[in-house]
């Protein structure tokens, strides 16, 4: 859990902090300033696995709105999942998240949010689209074999009999 320390609170919060920049899972932070309004959500903190992931330098948006921050997100379901974490306190999973990034590549996440102090909410996310392209690969081939609309080869035999 990513927290300001105050003094006294913490001796050293540096190995928190590293465990958060240094865990391979996407984490972001938000904070939201009017629980009415999503897109006062701000961006808090990013690690680099989260930068990583959705292809771009989120630390640059770091105090900035979701709107400015990471606009296609108000695209997606996942601010309201973050608004009734926030609300309620309780962990919820937003599930499937489709987002284009920076490169402008279509990508799938699989994202679960958990509440923090504050009026804040960290979104635990990894991306999922090879996984999701394999799946489809998967449910096409049976498709294809269920239906009967594949071409079977017949049992191979040698060029040259021997007789």
């Amino acid at each position: 859990m990513v927290q300001e320390a105050r003094s006294g609170d913490i001796a050293d919060p540096t190995p928190q902090l590293n465990t958060f920049h240094n865990i391979p899972l996407g984490l972001i932070v938000w904070q939201l300033k009017d629980p009415n309004e999503i897109r006062t959500l701000r961006l808090l903190a990013v690690n680099g696995a989260a930068e990583r992931e959705l292809g771009g330098h989120l630390r640059d948006a770091i105090g900035k709105d979701l709107a400015e921050a990471l606009p296609a997100l108000l695209k997606t379901s996942l601010p309201a999942c973050c608004r009734r974490v926030i609300v309620s306190g309780m962990p919820e999973t937003a599930g499937e998240v489709w987002y284009e990034d920076a490169r402008g590549q279509n990508n799938i996440f699989w994202f679960d949010c958990f509440p923090l102090p504050g009026n804040c909410v960290g979104a635990a996310f990894e991306n999922i689209t090879g996984h999701k392209r394999v799946d489809q690969s998967k449910s096409g081939a049976l498709r294809l074999l269920q239906t009967g609309d594949c071409f079977i080869l017949p049992p191979r035999r040698p060029l040259l009999a021997r007789e």
